[in-house]
C-alpha cells in the first residue's frame, strides 16, 4: 500500500514537472504591433545606420514569443529632422520568458531631405498607412534580394517623388555616390514591372466581377417573371425573347412594340444606341445607359436599357413618363402591360399605378 502510495506521488510530482515545463515553453506568436499593443512585448527602436534600425524587444509574458518584424513595418522618428525607416526585409525574434533581444533590421529611409539617424535617435512603432504602391514595393523586394540603393532610390521615388539627379546627390561615401544611375534606373523598373502587375491583376480581377455579375443577371432573367402585351386592344405575340420582369423592372422588346405603334427603329453600333422615330418625336437609348433622349431632353432609367437574347429591351417607365403620347397600363391579375396612343401627351393615368412599382425595359 505504501509502495503504491509513493508511485502516485512520484506520478503526479513528473505530470507537475511536464505541465511547468509545457508552460515555460509554450508558444506566443505575432507581429511586432500586435504583441507590443497587447503589452506581451515592450519595443524599443534607435537608429543604426541609413540601411538598418535597430529593434530591443522585451518580452513580459511567462511563456515563449516569436515576434515577426514584417517588411512594411514603419518606424516614425522621434525628431522632425530625422528619417523616418521602412523595414524591407521581415525577419522574426524568438525571446524566451523575460528575455530581451536587439535585433539589426534591414530598413530604407522614407524622407530623402531629413537627417541620416543614428543611435542617438528614437522612434515610434507605427503601422504603415494605405499605400499601395510602398506595400507592394517592400512586399516585393521582401521576397526579391534587391541591393541597398536600389530598394532606397525606389523608396524615395514612392515616398518623396524624387528626380533622378535628386537621388544621385543624396548618399555620398567619401567622394562616390552611393546610388548610380543604374540604381536609379533598376528601380524605376521594378515600380515600372509592379504597376503593371498591378493593372493585370486588377483587370483580371475586374473581368471576374464583370463574369459573375452577368452570370448572375443571367439567372435573374432566366428566372424571370413572362408579362403580356397588348398594343391599342391586340395582344402581341413575341418571337424569340418574350417581355419579363427584371428587378422589379418590366422590359419589352423594342422592336417588336414601337414597329407596331409606327416608329421606325435604327441600331447605331458605334454608339450601341438604338433610336425610334415617328416623324414627330426621336428617342435615343443607349444600351446599359442610365439616361435616354426624348426629342433631345434627357431623361432618367430607373432600369438601364440592354440586350437579352440578341433583342434590345426597354423599361416601360420611359414609355409611360415620355411625353410622346403613348399610354400605359398595368393588370397585375393577367400580368398584362396595355400600351396605346392617348390624347393627353403621354402622362401616366391615375388607372394604372402599377407602372411604378413593376415597369421597366427596350
Amino acid at each position: 500500500m505504501k509502495t503504491t502510495k509513493k508511485i502516485f506521488a512520484a506520478a503526479i510530482v513528473i505530470a507537475l514537472c511536464i505541465f511547468s515545463t509545457a508552460a515555460v515553453y509554450a508558444n506566443t506568436s505575432g507581429t511586432i504591433q500586435q504583441l507590443s499593443a497587447s503589452g506581451t512585448i515592450d519595443v524599443q527602436v534607435t537608429g543604426s545606420s541609413i540601411e538598418h534600425t535597430n529593434v530591443r524587444i522585451t518580452n513580459n509574458s511567462r511563456s515563449r514569443v516569436t515576434v515577426y518584424i514584417n517588411a512594411g513595418t514603419w518606424f516614425e522618428s522621434n525628431s522632425g529632422s530625422v528619417q523616418n525607416m521602412l523595414v524591407t526585409s521581415g525577419v522574426s525574434v524568438v525571446l524566451n520568458a523575460g528575455q530581451t533581444s536587439t535585433t539589426r533590421v534591414s530598413t530604407a529611409c522614407m524622407n530623402i531631405r531629413r537627417d541620416i539617424p543614428n543611435s542617438s535617435h528614437g522612434f515610434q512603432l507605427q503601422e504603415l498607412e494605405q499605400h499601395h504602391q510602398l506595400t507592394r514595393l517592400v512586399r516585393y523586394f521582401d521576397e526579391n534580394p534587391t541591393s541597398y540603393p536600389v530598394r532606397q532610390a525606389a523608396v524615395w521615388i514612392v515616398t518623396d517623388h524624387s528626380t533622378d539627379s535628386q537621388l544621385r546627390g543624396s548618399l555620398t561615401r567619401g567622394n562616390t555616390s552611393v546610388i548610380q544611375q543604374s540604381h536609379i534606373d533598376e528601380a524605376r523598373r521594378i515600380l515600372s514591372r509592379l504597376d503593371e502587375n498591378e493593372n493585370e491583376r486588377l483587370r483580371q480581377e475586374s473581368e471576374r466581377a464583370a463574369a459573375a455579375e452577368e452570370l448572375a443577371r443571367q439567372e435573374r432573367i432566366r428566372n424571370a417573371r413572362v408579362v403580356n402585351v397588348v398594343i391599342d386592344g391586340v395582344p402581341v405575340v413575341f418571337e424569340g425573347q418574350q417581355p419579363i420582369i427584371l428587378d422589379g423592372r418590366t422590359l419589352v422588346p423594342v422592336r417588336g412594340v414601337f414597329e407596331r405603334l409606327g416608329f421606325t427603329i435604327s441600331w447605331d453600333e458605334t454608339s450601341r444606341s438604338v433610336t425610334l422615330a415617328d416623324g414627330i418625336n426621336s428617342i435615343n437609348i443607349g444600351i446599359d445607359s442610365a439616361h435616354f433622349y426624348e426629342n433631345g431632353i434627357s431623361r432618367n432609367l430607373d432600369v438601364p436599357a440592354q440586350i437579352i437574347d440578341g433583342r434590345t429591351m426597354l423599361p416601360v417607365r420611359a414609355i409611360a413618363e415620355s411625353g410622346i403620347g403613348l399610354r400605359v397600363d398595368w393588370n397585375e391579375a393577367t400580368s398584362t402591360v396595355s400600351i396605346s396612343r392617348s390624347a393627353t401627351s403621354g402622362n401616366t393615368p391615375a388607372s394604372a399605378p402599377a407602372v411604378s412599382a413593376h415597369a421597366s425595359a427596350p
